[in-house]
């Protein structure tokens, strides 16, 4: 609840739990496609995804929480490409990967995000200058360990 003009105003309910519920079925979709998780391991990912986007003020909840779903989707994508380049390594749980204090989980990908900005919903490489909007291809090796190539 935010207050403008000494006026309270909250967030709608049904907004907040429907960009939560587009998160979550976005994130199970592309790292947990083929997992099946209990209603108590979703309840709990959802809470954390929903406290991602408990910090906005009511009166800027439409564009700020487009902005975040777009930054959390590009998160996302970023944990799956990291996933296809190392196929053979684990991914816990989501309860676990969404919780705000495993610095492995969706929190690193913050650093990565920020480390290589996205583009039009492609990462960029560290390694190529922001300033070129070059957009890296795969190399070989990459698409052999994907699971898209």
């Amino acid at each position: 609840m935010t207050k403008k003009n000494g006026i309270n105003v909250q967030v709608n309910s049904p907004s907040l739990k429907l960009i939560i519920e587009v998160s979550w079925d976005f994130a199970h979709h592309h790292l947990w496609k083929d997992s099946p998780f209990d209603k108590g391991i979703v309840s709990i990912s959802k809470l954390y995804i929903g406290k991602y986007y408990g910090g906005i003020p009511s009166l800027d909840f439409k564009d700020l929480a487009n902005a975040r779903l777009k930054i959390f989707c590009d998160r996302i994508m970023l944990a799956k490409k990291n996933v296809h380049r190392f196929p053979y390594s684990p991914f816990p749980n989501p309860a676990l990967w969404f919780d705000i204090n495993n610095p492995f989980g969706y929190r690193l990908t913050k650093k990565w995000y920020e480390h290589g900005r996205v583009i039009d919903g492609k990462p960029i490489l560290k390694y190529i200058p922001p300033s070129t909007g070059v957009i890296p291809i795969m190399t070989d090796e990459e698409n052999f360990y994907s699971h898209t190539a």
